[in-house]
């Protein structure tokens, strides 16, 4: 079968039309073998459990590149639909907290990657960190608690679509096993610092600018309710999951962010 239409893009896939009633995530040349593999195996699982998600079909082989076949759901993601009426931006912060606070009450969804070991593999390849200060934050991290929650790694509002049966949370390559406030902490910080790709600035950055840090506040309260968390319990958790962030292809201006953020932490606990 020969690829459909581009329906969209990331750092590190190309969505294509895929027949009737499917897509393909074909991802990029760079993208491991292995990678590929655990996200085709995390989302069987999380289909399996019930979750909110697009059906998988399989693995293919297309031009050299290898893809995952999913059910095309034909919606708009959250974030378009913020960024095309912002005054939506309290609801639809309300609707991620109940959203993660469901899956998070998920426990061991069969054999998962470790979140820890995850995060950890991610701030030693940060570039931007020096060796001592990658050392500093692996022993932290080691000090944080464990979890066996299912968290997503990656939830923000263009991970999850608004279908006509209700909200479909997709982009499970993330996906691991380990403590949900550190998987909320990611979400928080997305919500306050991530940069929109060059392609979409302009009057679209302008507009996230104005209501993330609404968007951000409803999550987070919602969500703490939900889940009787305490905030500090979150918040210890952003020092590793901030040097992660580094080790992935996100705009040289939210790394600057990261960077400054990561230092403040570690002097401040120095």
């Amino acid at each position: 079968m020969s690829l459909g239409i581009k329906i969209g893009e990331g750092n590190t896939a190309e969505i294509f039309a895929w027949g009737d009633g499917k897509v393909i995530k074909l991802f990029r040349e760079f993208m491991p073998r292995s990678t590929i593999e655990q996200e085709w195996s995390v989302s069987q699982a999380i289909l399996s459990a019930g979750l909110p998600v697009p059906r998988v079909f399989g693995l293919e082989e297309v031009d050299g590149k290898t893809g995952i076949i999913y059910e095309r759901i034909g919606a708009s993601s959250m974030l378009e639909r913020l960024l095309e009426n912002p005054a939506l931006a309290e609801e639809m912060g309300c609707r991620m907290a109940v959203l993660h606070a469901a899956m998070h009450s998920r426990i061991d969804v069969r054999r998962m990657t470790s979140q820890k070991n995850a995060l950890e593999k991610a701030i030693l390849h940060a570039d931007l960190l020096q060796d001592k200060e990658k050392d500093e934050i692996v022993a932290r991290l080691h000090k944080l608690p464990e979890g066996k929650s299912l968290c997503h790694g990656d939830f923000h509002p263009g991970n999850v679509l608004l279908g006509k049966s209700g909200p479909i949370v997709i982009d499970w390559s993330t996906g691991v096993a380990g403590n949900a406030s550190a998987d909320a902490m990611r979400t928080r910080m997305m919500l306050e610092h991530a940069v929109l790709p060059p392609e979409t600035a302009g009057d679209w950055s302008r507009r996230l600018e104005a209501i993330r840090m609404k968007l951000c506040k409803a999550y987070l309260e919602g969500y703490l309710k939900l889940t009787e968390t305490d905030k500090e319990s979150i918040e210890e958790w952003e020092l590793p999951v901030a040097a992660a962030r580094l080790d992935e292809g996100v705009p040289a201006e939210e790394k600057r962010i990261l960077t400054d953020r990561i230092r403040a932490l570690l002097h401040s606990h120095a």
